[in-house]
């Protein structure tokens, strides 16, 4: 702006991008521009921006099985519910300072919304009262569902905690130590690399989950 300083862009997050159900929508957040993009694959049109408030800073998208899209604000502390075929805001609702990750279990038709301040929550997806809070270790960044337990991983550790139907927290790992090939310490020894930074966290078909993580020589 004139006369002022420049604004700061929010950090690259990642998982911004959602492909529907339906094969024929992709919904994309924007947090440099506070909005949510939606995309008919189809007719290779846009169909829809969704403008969300100034510094909201939309990331993690998920769908619900009624086919709504939910949006974790980053910085907004909401989960945003959006009609992906009209563009419509369904509801608002605040969950945390800082909702990172997101996973939807379609059974129970609840939304776990992880957050960075080791806010745990559960809720309804179609709207109503937190079901359940816990505090876990901060930092906390995606969660996945495993049978009745869900997993949740830690950005800045890469560790994965792991919580029962109960709410209590029965395992916590983290990717063990590789030798990285083709280093040398300066005595000449292999030296090893340890998991850091989770990137992501991602539930696979098969009832398995991936972790994206990055390494560092130790």
């Amino acid at each position: 702006p004139p006369g002022g300083a420049a604004a700061v862009p929010p950090a690259i997050s990642g998982g911004t991008l959602l492909i529907l159900r339906d094969d024929q929508t992709a919904v994309a957040a924007d947090p440099d521009r506070d909005a949510v993009w939606l995309v008919d694959l189809g007719t290779r049109t846009l169909r829809a921006r969704v403008r969300l408030a100034a510094g909201a800073e939309p990331g993690r998208l998920i769908e619900d099985q009624d086919g709504l899209v939910h949006v974790a604000l980053r910085r907004g502390g909401q989960v945003v519910r959006l009609d992906p075929r009209s563009g419509a805001v369904v509801s608002q609702r605040a969950v945390c300072p800082a909702p990172r990750g997101m996973a939807y279990e379609a059974a129970t038709d609840n939304l776990h919304v992880a957050c960075a301040g080791g806010e745990l929550l559960t809720m309804k997806a179609r709207g109503g009262d937190i079901l359940r809070r816990l505090q876990l270790e901060r930092d906390l960044r995606d969660v996945a569902i495993q049978g009745d337990h869900l997993l949740i991983s830690r950005f800045r550790s890469a560790q994965l905690l792991e919580v029962d139907a109960s709410g209590a927290l029965v395992g916590q790992v983290k990717p063990r130590a590789v030798f990285a090939s083709g280093l040398l310490d300066p005595q000449g020894h292999t030296v090893t690399a340890s998991a850091t930074t989770a990137w992501r966290l991602a539930a696979l078909p098969g009832g398995e989950v991936l972790m994206l993580h990055q390494q560092a020589v130790d």
